[in-house]
């Protein structure tokens, strides 16, 4: 069995004194989920989330110590992904999709956030990182 490994991040950044989280929606519709992306050679778990963060959504985002969570599921052909999900936040930036990057950003508040993820895995990471931000 391989089990392939991305990192990635819930991130936020305050608007009018209310949370709002970035979500990245699929080119085709059908997946919304928090940035993450592969893991390069000789990259730390951290240096891929806040690289996935910067390269789909255009912002630099700084890692808040202290949460961490793993999803870990099947793929085709008995396959496994392990996701690492991290909490992150930026401020005076604006996030949208850089050239060349195929998903579309979406920054909602918690209550739309919950209802555009696409699976309960990661819906529940993001309850889990809101209750940790209080």
């Amino acid at each position: 069995m391989k089990t392939e490994k991305s990192c990635g991040a819930v991130l936020f950044t305050m608007i009018d004194g209310k949370r709002h989280y970035v979500l990245i929606q699929t080119q085709d519709g059908r997946n919304v989920a928090p940035p993450k992306g592969h893991v390069e050679p000789g990259e730390t778990e951290e240096e891929t989330a806040l690289r996935e963060i910067k390269e789909e959504t255009g912002v630099h985002a700084v890692l808040i110590d202290g949460f961490r969570k793993d999803i870990v599921y099947a793929l085709p052909r008995g396959n496994q992904k392990h996701v690492v999900f991290f909490l992150a936040q930026y401020q005076n930036q604006t996030a949208h999709s850089p050239q060349g990057e195929k998903g579309t950003v979406l920054m909602l508040p918690i209550n739309e956030a919950l209802a555009a993820i696409s699976f309960d895995d990661a819906r529940e990471v993001l309850v889990k990182a809101d209750q940790f931000l209080g």
